[in-house]
């Protein structure tokens, strides 16, 4: 991914928000890999359920393939029509 300042979505910083709580940590970025960070599969089904919560079509198994919020936020834009924002 590319590393250049720019202004996060509100998709993003929303993902951002869930991350930090899933994790209990103030410091990631949306670029910090969700295995890395010590993502395990409760933490999948957590993340996955909030966001499906939140109306939007994800899987643990797009997780898999998409380990960083970036790459997420891009999946979910690009495959979803929120029905809200993820709280």
């Amino acid at each position: 991914p590319s590393y250049e300042s720019r202004k996060q979505s509100v998709l993003e910083e929303q993902l951002l928000t869930l991350w930090k709580n899933i994790f209990n940590q103030k410091y990631i970025t949306i670029y910090d890999d969700f295995f890395s960070l010590g993502g395990d599969s409760l933490k999948a089904i957590q993340l996955v359920s909030l966001v499906r919560e939140a109306g939007y079509n994800f899987s643990i198994k797009n997780l898999y393939h998409l380990q960083c919020i970036q790459e997420i936020a891009t999946f979910i834009k690009n495959n979803n029509e929120p029905t809200q924002s993820i709280k």
